[in-house]
């Protein structure tokens, strides 16, 4: 089946909603998106990391965390401009949003002690439309999903899941659910059901579960293996795949595809991965040819949807000092946008569909923040201190050439074997980066320009492969090859 084929398969997605981009959590956005790393713009309000970013229309939406003030701020997608930001007083409250669409931010006052309360505010100026009759239960990263005609679906307070009315915030219908441990009561909406986590940690079994979405009537179920029994295992949340199957991501265990038959589910194939780095909270996502990208072993992989067979792997992308909480978004094309969870290597990766490297744009402490899509084809991304920032479209860009993308320095001769000449005018210095985005060597420029002789900081000769150079004062890289 062509990708158009696929593509005209479902829904258009338009806007990032939540985590996951739409209601299926799977990360497909229906544009293209940035070619290269070239900034539309950045900057917002200080926060210690990234956290979750959506989009609706014109409008981009995340919250800055100092661990003394915790703010939702909307800004506007194309320039930056910041429109509104919002708080709920309290002791060691955050303000949360767990979602974006239809006219509404929806927003978590998430409290330390007490129940939990949410809120839809007007996307112009923050103010409240309503509040919610039921308390909910929320964790930082995780957000609601909507049914079709823009309902929320989401865990409540004590144990139970509940369907929110969009225009008045009344409770449709709850239904009891147990989720195993923080970060894995986010539920999953397809067609007339939504999934979900259930089961206990410890003394217990783990388990997919279908749900009616019109009732919250309890469907059928089915057991997700535990492959590294004894392991740590925190949960990530269920996907749906363009197909319609299922994924359940039991982080630092294994990925299991799931096939809804109506009266009862069953599983398709159970594909391991590495119990350390495990990534908890990480983001599945899925190609617009149904493969499935998941992280394993530091790196990302590509799942052949029927069988479950890896069938591609990424470099090792992984922070050393950090979890492995990767975020992954899929543009139109199959270009594949991951983050990996890192702080002071913090990055976002831009692959192929079989996962080489594209570029590289370092993203410091960017945590648990997603890449997220607009409708357009800009990129957001989140992370700490200042650190917020949107990149352009392909139409917004001039693309590369020579290996240059726009705003980072021209090489020459590119590929290369024993030297590559280097100009950013303007520049004190260049950085070199390996394909994993490990710094190589720093050289200092002179008149703008300087020759890489293929070795790194420490005098060895680096391996044949893709590096990417960026210069000190620029926030463009270039992608050279090094052929020997």
């Amino acid at each position: 089946m062509s990708v158009l084929a696929v593509l005209a398969g479902f829904a258009k997605a338009s806007d990032w909603v939540t985590g996951g981009g739409n209601p299926k959590r799977n990360g497909i956005a229906d544009v293209l998106g940035p070619s290269a790393p070239s900034i539309l713009w950045q900057g917002s309000l200080n926060s210690s990391f990234g956290q979750q970013v959506f989009i609706w229309q014109d409008k981009v939406v995340t919250y800055r965390d100092n661990f003394s003030t915790s703010l939702v701020v909307c800004q506007r997608l194309a320039t930056g401009e910041t429109l509104w930001t919002r708080d709920f007083p309290g002791s060691g409250d955050r303000s949360l949003p767990v979602g974006f669409r239809d006219s509404a931010v929806y927003v978590v006052d998430l409290r330390n002690s007490g129940p939990d309360t949410l809120y839809a505010l007007d996307p112009e100026d923050g103010s409240v439309i309503w509040k919610s009759r039921h308390t909910v239960s929320a964790y930082i990263t995780e957000s609601a999903s909507f049914a079709e005609n823009g309902d929320l679906v989401l865990a409540l307070e004590g144990m139970t899941t509940g369907r929110i009315s969009r225009l008045t915030g009344d409770t449709v219908w709850t239904a009891p659910r147990v989720w195993p441990v923080s970060g894995s009561a986010d539920v999953t909406v397809h067609g007339p059901r939504f999934y979900c986590f259930g089961g206990a940690l410890i003394g217990g079994s783990l388990r997919v579960y279908a749900f009616d979405l019109a009732t919250g009537a309890k469907r059928c179920s089915t057991f997700v293996e535990d492959t590294h029994p004894g392991g740590t295992a925190p949960y990530g949340n269920i996907m749906v795949g363009p197909d319609g199957v299922l994924y359940a991501h039991r982080c630092g265990d294994n990925v299991t595809a799931i096939e809804d038959h109506g009266e009862s589910l069953h599983v398709r194939w159970v594909h391991e991965v590495s119990l350390e780095p495990y990534a908890p909270f990480a983001q599945l996502a899925c190609g617009p040819d149904s493969s499935v990208y998941a992280l394993s072993n530091g790196r990302v992989v590509r799942l052949e949807p029927q069988t479950g067979v890896a069938l591609d792997s990424s470099a090792y992308i992984k922070d050393s000092n950090a979890v492995f909480a990767g975020h992954i978004a899929v543009g139109a094309d199959g270009t594949v946008y991951a983050t990996n969870g890192g702080y002071a290597d913090g990055a976002l990766f831009a692959f192929t569909p079989d996962l080489q490297v594209i570029w590289i744009d370092s993203v410091l402490n960017v945590s648990t923040s997603n890449p997220a899509i607009g409708r357009n084809g800009e990129l957001a991304i989140a992370g700490g201190g200042t650190l917020f920032r949107v990149y352009q479209t392909a139409s917004g860009v001039s693309g590369a050439r020579n290996g240059q993308w726009k705003g980072g320095p021209s090489v020459s001769p590119n590929p290369f074997g024993n030297c590559v000449h280097i100009r950013a005018p303007g520049a004190s210095s260049i950085v070199i980066r390996d394909a994993a985005g490990r710094s190589v060597s720093e050289i200092p420029l002179v008149g703008g320009q300087t020759v890489w002789t293929g070795r790194a900081a420490d005098g060895r000769r680096v391996s044949p492969g893709v590096y990417f150079v960026t210069a000190r004062e620029e926030v463009g890289s270039s992608r050279i090859v090094k052929l020997e």
